[in-house]
């Protein structure tokens, strides 16, 4: 049995999705006056045989997605495919790793991170698609997603503490265009961290890394450069340019991409905080919006303008 709680913060949420097994039994569903009642035989079934038929995609249960409105969901896109170059009868090359775009050459392999760039190179792109990623669930997180559906309410649904809200927010924020509503959390206004919407921006980035393992760079050398200072005994570039400047391999998230992955409830602590003209008391929920105060013209978040305080995040 796969060990989730082994995997990294950011990973494991993830994991709990793609290596589970995706076999679940098959079940009728009752509807009457508008409201279905989910049929026993789904669950009587289940805990009598510990494996049976698996999820038919062209079954009843096709129409069951993580979106509030079914016809948002995009089944065949590819949210986390991968580049395989193992199958290749050799390796790309530096020179040609390099003059791909998309692709990177560092610590001896070329990495590409889209399926064009993969394809440039020779290698083989897996895709993994929101169809595979929503019925990849295992049979009993599959069993909870279902009841909810058709009860048509998620509140209590859990399975190990897991809630089915939960379940259906990564892959809702990557297949449902109308996210940040999901099956779980109707009628969601989509927010950003700043305290205007037309203060944020998209394109910069939250996260920025320059790996810089291949060279062999000064403090004072990082520190004359734009956009670079040593951090921790060893230096760090915010912008792709003054990375490369320096001979390195810039790797970053931007704030658009950071803000796709905010859960239905950050979306609405901010609607609230807006409303109230101030973030309350809720720790967590303030701390993950101030993360991304550095993504705002004024380089603070909606709370530290609303509180008039610093939190620290924008000094770097």
């Amino acid at each position: 049995q796969t060990q989730i709680s082994s995997c990294p913060p950011f990973n494991r949420f993830r994991a709990m999705w793609m290596w589970l097994s995706i076999f679940l039994p098959v079940a009728a569903t009752d509807c009457t006056e508008g409201a279905c009642a989910h049929s026993a035989a789904l669950l009587q079934s289940s805990k009598a045989f510990g494996r049976v038929a698996p999820l038919s995609l062209e079954g009843d249960y096709r129409r069951i997605t993580p979106c509030q409105d079914s016809s948002s969901f995009t089944p065949d896109k590819d949210i986390s495919g991968w580049c395989d170059m193992y199958t290749m009868d050799s390796l790309p090359g530096e020179a040609i790793c390099e003059a791909t775009d998309g692709c990177r050459y560092t610590r001896g392999y070329c990495q590409c991170d889209e399926p064009e760039a993969c394809r440039a190179v020779g290698a083989t792109w897996n895709a993994w698609t929101c169809r595979e990623e929503l019925f990849g669930l295992s049979r009993d997180y599959m069993e909870k997603v279902i009841e909810a559906y058709v009860e048509g309410d998620c509140d209590g649904k859990e399975v190990w503490g897991y809630q089915v809200k939960d379940m259906m927010a990564w892959p809702a924020s990557q297949c449902c265009s109308d996210f940040p509503s999901t099956m779980c959390e109707k009628n969601v206004t989509a927010m950003t961290p700043c305290k205007s919407a037309s203060d944020f921006l998209p394109e910069a980035y939250s996260y920025a890394w320059c790996d810089l393992s291949a060279s062999n760079v000064s403090k004072e050398t990082c520190d004359a450069t734009a956009d670079c200072k040593e951090e921790f005994g060893s230096c760090n570039c915010k912008s792709q340019s003054s990375c490369k400047t320096l001979g390195g391999v810039f790797m970053g998230t931007t704030c658009q991409e950071e803000l796709s992955l905010w859960p239905p409830g950050l979306h609405r602590f901010v609607a609230n905080a807006l409303e109230q003209g101030s973030c309350g008391s809720g720790t967590n929920e303030k701390s993950s919006v101030d993360s991304l105060g550095t993504c705002c013209a004024s380089k603070k978040s909606v709370c530290e303008e609303l509180e008039n305080y610093d939190s620290g995040y924008s000094e770097w």
